[in-house]
C-alpha cells in the first residue's frame, strides 16, 4: 500500500485494495476497529513498507481490577 492508502484506512467506506472479487466488503472494518479500540482507551497504528508488508499495532491500557460493590 502506498502512503495515501494507509492514511485513509480508518475512513468509513474506504477500501485499501482493489481486487476483482465479486463479493466485496463495505470498508467499515478498520473504522469500527479504531472506534472500539479508542472506546477502551487504546490506540491503533499502521506502519507500512511498499511491497514489503504492513504492520498494525494495537495498544490497550492494562485491565483495571474491579472492586466488588453493594448492589441494591
Amino acid at each position: 500500500m502506498d502512503e495515501q492508502t494507509v492514511s485513509r484506512l480508518f475512513q468509513r467506506y474506504y477500501q485499501g485494495t482493489r481486487t476483482k472479487r465479486s463479493k466485496r466488503g463495505t470498508g467499515l472494518g478498520m473504522a469500527i476497529a479504531k472506534q472500539l479500540i479508542e472506546l477502551h482507551g487504546g490506540k491503533i497504528e499502521i506502519s507500512n513498507q511498499v511491497n514489503r508488508g504492513t504492520h498494525v499495532t494495537i495498544t490497550l491500557p492494562p485491565k483495571r481490577k474491579e472492586t466488588p460493590g453493594i448492589v441494591t
